[in-house]
């Protein structure tokens, strides 16, 4: 009878030492890190659990792009264990709505591999206020010029310092006071342009902007260079 009991119970064990499992589970798996100034780096944090009941490991966190840093977490949770994948997010290259990935990989048999996002606005201290960056000015006969004026908007809390505004493209002149603007203010640049060839020209001028961060507004303006009709 002993013999019977014991083996039952080294079948019983075996058993669930074969079903017994590790489960990756997270706090969340998306966050929205809402509007960030361009430039800044924002935090996120994410809470790994293991909410299985085997050792889970963790072979690897692996961010989607290189504007994205990760720590990773304990190599090994135990069961019921958790940790923290904290996240570094540069956001000096993007304008505008971004989303961003973090791969996790694991000996989660039904789930080896997961995937966190995060998602964020991207804003610009000075912005201009139709929010065009990319300028069409149409066809302009080579022997005159066009001019426009642009409007800028400081769209932060805190003061702006406009350090200069400038253009290294010789058909791109422009004019614009150097000064500080409080929260709210505009900038008016007024823009000239005299084409030096025929054809479509594409150029830039740049606002070099100081607020809590050194930054550059970066206008591209596009124009056809044509011959004036004769008379």
């Amino acid at each position: 009878m002993n013999y019977f009991k014991a083996a039952a119970l080294c079948f019983l064990f075996i058993t669930g030492s074969l079903f017994s499992q590790p489960k990756i589970s997270f706090n969340v798996t998306s966050i929205h890190l809402g509007e960030i100034v361009q430039g800044s780096v924002q935090h996120a944090q994410y809470v790994i659990s293991n909410t299985g009941d085997s050792a889970l490991i963790i072979y690897g966190i692996k961010p989607g792009c290189g504007c994205t840093s990760a720590r990773n977490p304990k190599r090994t949770l135990q069961p019921n264990e958790s940790d923290t994948i904290e996240v570094d997010f540069n956001s000096a290259n993007f304008t505008g709505a971004v989303s961003k990935e973090i791969y996790v990989s694991s000996s989660d048999p039904k789930s080896p591999s997961a995937v966190l996002t995060f998602t964020a606005t991207i804003v610009t201290e000075l912005a201009p206020i139709d929010n065009q960056y990319n300028l069409w000015l149409g066809k302009i006969a080579t022997d005159s010029s066009a001019s426009r004026t642009l409007y800028f908007k400081n769209a932060v809390t805190y003061p702006l310092t406009i350090r200069s505004v400038s253009s290294i493209f010789t058909d791109i002149k422009t004019e614009a006071p150097l000064k500080i603007l409080q929260p709210g203010d505009t900038l008016s640049v007024v823009l000239t342009v005299t084409p030096v060839k025929e054809g479509y020209t594409q150029g830039i001028f740049e606002i070099d902007v100081l607020g809590k961060n050194r930054s550059s507004v970066d206008m591209r303006i596009n124009y056809l260079g044509v011959r004036r009709e004769s008379k």
